[in-house]
């Protein structure tokens, strides 16, 4: 009995080393707005959904995170957020185990793609703080270097739990309001992973940092395009608008030092009309 006790206890001790030693040196964890708004089109894409385009550039980045640091134990974790409110379903945990190889987490952001209507569902809040908050502690070890994360959202924080929900923040300037959902999650990410951020919105939507589908403007000052550009400077991240909208077009006079065809065709008659007034100055002297 000893001896199978001692055997047990052994086979503890290896599953949580072989556990552990599965995340590798290079972790990475994908999260995935899966809320309502997500299913709004995405003009720049014909016949695409925010939700599409986000699946997609995920599969694209998991891809070349395993190709990028092939040979350096790359893992991979995939988690959802989406609802939090009247039973919604909030934070789920997608890939098994947790952090897994490259064909797993493919596969599960494939199967994604296949049943993207199921996936994007009709939830009422947007768990976003919650989300970043939760992604972060997944990391097993705090001076663990090299933590990526892949975020791609349309925005706005509702209905977050924990740690990091709070209300907005009326400063728009880091580390925000003290006690804020964005200076908590500020406080929380600070030397603790890498964020790869994406908005998804309309090109209005991110200057004035409010919803297109409720209306609804955020209470505090900050712009969603603002936080995130603010979590990618402190993480060293990045930070890229995926505007569902082209921008504004303004018309600006670029100077390039070469003549354009007008300007040579204005040039050739300017110079045609002087050497014929030239010519006939000169006859007239001549008579």
């Amino acid at each position: 009995m000893k001896y199978f006790v001692i055997l047990c206890c052994v086979l503890v001790v290896c599953v949580g080393l072989s556990t552990q030693e599965a995340i590798g040196e290079k972790p990475l964890v994908v999260v995935l707005d899966i809320s309502g708004s997500m299913m709004a089109p995405h003009e720049y894409y014909p016949v695409k959904t925010r939700c599409q385009v986000n699946l997609e550039i995920a599969r694209d980045y998991v891809e070349d995170h395993f190709s990028t640091y092939s040979g350096q134990s790359p893992s991979c974790a995939v988690i959802t957020f989406g609802g939090n409110c009247g039973g919604g379903i909030g934070i789920q945990y997608r890939t098994n185990p947790l952090f897994t190889n490259e064909v797993t987490a493919l596969g599960v952001i494939d199967g994604f793609l296949m049943g993207e209507g199921e996936v994007c569902q009709d939830v009422c809040g947007s768990p976003l703080a919650e989300a970043m908050c939760v992604a972060t502690d997944l990391f097993p070890l705090e001076e663990q270097e090299n933590k990526k994360m892949f975020l791609g959202t349309d925005g706005a924080e509702t209905n977050s739990e924990g740690e990091c929900a709070g209300p907005d923040s009326l400063s728009d300037e880091a580390p925000y309001d003290e006690g804020s959902w964005p200076n908590k999650v500020h406080n929380k990410v600070e030397g603790q992973v890498e964020i790869d951020s994406w908005l998804f919105s309309g090109f209005e939507e991110q200057l004035r940092g409010f919803g297109k589908e409720t209306g609804e403007t955020l209470q505090g000052g900050l712009e969603m395009s603002k936080f995130f550009s603010d979590i990618a400077q402190l993480t060293g991240g990045t930070y890229t608008p995926m505007p569902d909208d082209p921008p504004p077009t303004t018309t600006t006079t670029t100077t390039t030092g070469v003549p354009t065809l007008t300007e040579w065709g204005l040039i050739i008659f300017i110079t045609v009309v002087m050497g014929i007034g030239v010519l006939v100055l000169r006859r007239r002297r001549m008579t």
